[in-house]
């Protein structure tokens, strides 16, 4: 049994306040495998879109980088943006719209950049190994490929329209990106 696993039974839970707990638990966890944790635990729960929901949209809040108060203990786990891309790729082609439109809300949280440019700087200074996914271009270039493919061919039409808006959010915030030297060389 994993130190993870009562939390995520919890996700299943019909109480508000255990489920909020368990939800906070695995979102704010230091445990260096959470993030790998979670993306096995997408592939087990097939059959459960609610859960695979949730899932991606902890992996996405757990690699963005709003400010909070906390906003240093997310960069500490072992976020590999190839595994989050495979994952959330897996969501997009998911059976249902619900887990599509998660994943592409997903990637809009992650390909964000709503920090000023001295929180950035304080942010690179003082977690140099944070994971910020709009400095990776490569990364950035097979999302909106992807969300491009999604917009013109998903066969749910809500999924369509997100798709598109999410792309042209993330090019802007692309190209925002560029005019800094923050982008990681390829």
């Amino acid at each position: 049994m994993h130190l993870l696993d009562p939390h995520y039974a919890g996700l299943d839970s019909t109480d508000p306040i255990t489920f909020d707990q368990s939800y906070d638990a695995l979102l704010f966890s230091d445990l260096n495998e959470t993030n790998k944790y979670l993306m096995n635990k997408f592939n087990e729960v097939v059959n459960d879109s609610f859960k695979r929901r949730i899932t991606i949209q902890l992996l996405a809040s757990r690699g963005s980088q709003e400010r909070k108060m906390s906003w240093g203990t997310r960069y500490m786990g072992t976020l590999a943006l190839d595994d989050v891309q495979t994952v959330l790729f897996q969501a997009l082609d998911d059976v249902d719209a619900k887990v599509r439109r998660e994943a592409i809300m997903c990637f809009g949280d992650l390909c964000s950049n709503n920090l000023k440019h001295d929180e950035m700087v304080e942010l690179l200074t003082e977690y140099p190994q944070a994971i910020i996914p709009l400095r990776y271009e490569a990364f950035v270039n097979a999302v909106t490929k992807k969300l491009q493919t999604t917009a013109e061919l998903d066969s749910d039409v809500d999924v369509q329209l997100q798709a598109a808006s999410t792309y042209k959010e993330i090019q802007k915030a692309l190209r925002v990106m560029k005019k800094t030297s923050w982008l990681v060389a390829q």
